[in-house]
């Protein structure tokens, strides 16, 4: 994840979401190192999830929280591969969606958004999935503010890479489909789909 970071994201100003990206926006805005930032982000939200979620489920968004950040500080002196926004918009995407699908395989956690929205969901009527999609979409479009809307849309590219590259590693890439149909009207609906 921090060589996607890195070798594409960063340097390219491409903002895919989360907690990362919005840590791209402050770093050209304000000069701050990404790493730190993120950090000031993850672990007030560790905090809080430690209350909202309980012991157990923060526990495992602590080890990314703070392990992401660091590499990201270690890799800093890595340069950029590529600072055409198209191609680091999908190379940084694969790289780091691979690697966020490998952290959410083994059960981790790197802290960011997606422990927000788990917190939201669970006292405010939002699913994970809507939540995080709204605290993307925000950051996204923060970035494109302070981008431009070119941008914007080089990190959707990212954010549509990124999440096949992790359904592809938590799910394979299979296209097969299994659909339960539930009825009491069994022979005709059979029969519908046969033919």
């Amino acid at each position: 994840m921090a060589l996607g970071f890195r070798l594409f994201f960063s340097a390219n100003h491409i903002v895919a979401g989360g907690v990362v990206g919005l840590s791209i926006i402050v770093e050209t805005a304000r000069g701050w190192n990404p790493a730190w930032v993120q950090w000031g982000i993850n672990l007030p939200l560790f905090g809080l999830a430690l209350g909202f979620l309980g012991r157990g489920e923060a526990l495992r968004s602590l080890l990314g929280s703070v392990l992401l950040p660091l590499a990201i500080l270690l890799t800093a002196s890595i340069h950029p591969v590529t600072h055409t926004p198209l191609l680091a918009s999908i190379f940084g995407g694969l790289l780091y969606g691979t690697g966020l699908g490998l952290v959410l395989f083994g059960r981790g956690s790197v802290g960011g958004w997606s422990l927000l929205s788990r917190m939201l969901s669970r006292n405010l009527p939002i699913s994970v999935g809507g939540a995080l999609f709204v605290l993307d979409a925000i950051t996204i479009l923060a970035g494109g503010l302070l981008f431009g809307a070119e941008r914007a849309m080089y990190g959707l590219i990212a954010a549509f890479v990124m999440r096949r590259a992790l359904d592809g590693v938590l799910l394979g890439f299979s296209r097969a489909k299994l659909a339960l149909i539930i009825t009491t009207k069994e022979r005709p609906i059979r029969q519908a789909i046969l033919t």
